[in-house]
């Protein structure tokens, strides 16, 4: 196969089967983070003695032969998913940014689907569960907060309320054989900034004088920037690049409800720390350190993006060198929520989804005109019209053509029924939270 069809037809061939892998808090490894967690994982860091039993694995190298062959992979469901509704796709983009890197690679490549190379360009190890907040969206697997909640609602834990690496051996290793060869990280989790593993990568890279050379991005939550004496500010600065998607899928008590046990007044203080330092590093024609308010969206909050804005631009916080890089416009179709299923796009009733579809186009018309009516880039325009023609699209595709978004067929009424019970150990009010969604519950 030539590189033109391998990059741009192939459907199946993704570069980050060959220059990257995500690794779980709980060991498992997958092609990357939107891998389908439901399907068997390609090993396990905790049951191996070495990365190369992994990386050259059984399972690692029929997953590349399929992927050569133009086999699609089951694994790989989100983003054949997505290519049915859109021309885009994290699979399309890698192909996209990695360009660059194809002949090495694919030279490396045996006919076997083994590497000779184990030298990664990307990496996304989140090796901790780690978590301050014990978000509505999110579970035990990615948040330690969530342990404690579970046993309040007895429900009983499957797993340690910190779900790390049963021998640090292999996860340090990782990082160290990886510092001359990666160029762009992806800090997610649990909570970076809680991260043991995310300080020392950051430590190791300052250290051994590659900072500069690279790209880092976060998904982080912004509850705290600093980790005793660290202050991650003082990091990033060293840094090539910093692209922040901060996690604020609300804000106010909305904000505290989702992500409790957050509090907006002290999240929203940071978001203005980390805008305020980015726009000193940052240049008019070089802006290299962004902060992208990423916010989840679901059936929380998809009908309020109008507000939600109204508040990042009260408190200061909607960076100005992002009318350089549409970032916040194309997360909003990038970051819908996929579980729990009763709140994404596919599942959510239609008489919710009705009223959802009348705020995003009163929001766009309202975003277009008020936000960005002078916007010096014009794709930034054309990605917010973008990104909800493809969240509509999105609902109009028959579920049963779709391997990853399907349809769970549960009652609304037993998860709202869910929410009473967490308000009654957290000390919440949906209904008053949420008054715009009372019928939900009839």
């Amino acid at each position: 196969m030539t590189k033109d069809y391998n990059l741009k037809e192939n459907p199946s061939f993704c570069m980050l089967g060959l220059l990257h892998t995500y690794v779980a808090p709980n060991g498992n490894v997958m092609p990357c983070c939107v891998g389908d967690m439901t399907k068997p994982p390609l090993g396990n860091i905790n049951m191996v003695s070495s990365w190369e039993e992994i990386w050259n694995g059984e399972e690692y190298k029929e997953f590349r032969r399929r992927m050569i062959a133009g086999e699609k992979n089951p694994i790989c469901s989100f983003c054949y998913d997505t290519e049915k509704f859109s021309d885009t796709s994290s699979r399309k983009w890698r192909n996209t940014q990695y360009e660059s890197n194809y002949d090495y690679y694919m030279s490396q490549l045996l006919e076997d689907g083994s590497m000779t190379t184990n030298k990664l360009k990307y990496i996304d190890f989140r090796f901790s569960n780690h978590c301050n907040q014990a978000c509505i969206t999110c579970g035990h697997a990615l948040s330690s907060s969530w342990y404690d909640l579970m046993q309040k609602l007895n429900i009983p834990p499957t797993s340690p309320k910190f779900i790390e690496p049963t021998d640090d051996t292999i996860a340090y290793q990782l990082i160290d054989d990886n510092l001359d060869s990666v160029d762009n990280i992806y800090f997610a989790g649990g909570e970076p900034m809680l991260s043991k593993y995310h300080w020392y990568t950051l430590d190791k890279l300052i250290e051994a004088d590659r900072a500069k050379e690279i790209d880092l991005v976060y998904s982080t939550n912004c509850s705290t920037l600093k980790n005793k004496d660290k202050d991650v500010l003082e990091y990033w600065k060293q840094f090539k690049s910093v692209l922040i998607m901060a996690s604020i899928d609300e804000v106010g008590d909305r904000f505290n409800y989702i992500r409790w046990p957050a509090k907006w007044d002290s999240v929203s203080q940071n978001l203005k720390k980390i805008h305020d330092c980015f726009e000193e590093i940052n240049t008019e024609h070089n802006p290299t350190h962004k902060l992208c308010i990423a916010p989840v969206l679901s059936a929380l909050n998809m009908h309020r993006l109008k507000e939600m804005v109204q508040e990042f631009l009260s408190i200061g916080i909607y960076q100005e060198s992002n009318k350089y890089h549409p970032t916040f416009e194309y997360f909003l179709f990038t970051n819908l929520i996929r579980t729990p299923k009763h709140l994404n796009v596919m599942n959510i009733p239609q008489q919710h989804w009705e009223y959802v579809i009348r705020s995003l186009e009163e929001f766009e018309t309202w975003y277009l005109d008020t936000v960005i009516p002078n916007a010096s880039n014009p794709y930034k325009k054309q990605s917010i019209i973008n990104s909800i023609e493809k969240i509509k699209e999105m609902r109009k595709i028959d579920q049963k053509d779709m391997d990853f978004f399907d349809y769970d067929g549960e009652d609304y009424l037993k998860h709202m029924e869910e929410y009473s019970k967490l308000d009654n150990v957290r000390n919440t009010d949906f209904m008053k939270t949420f008054p715009e969604l009372e019928w939900l519950y009839k």
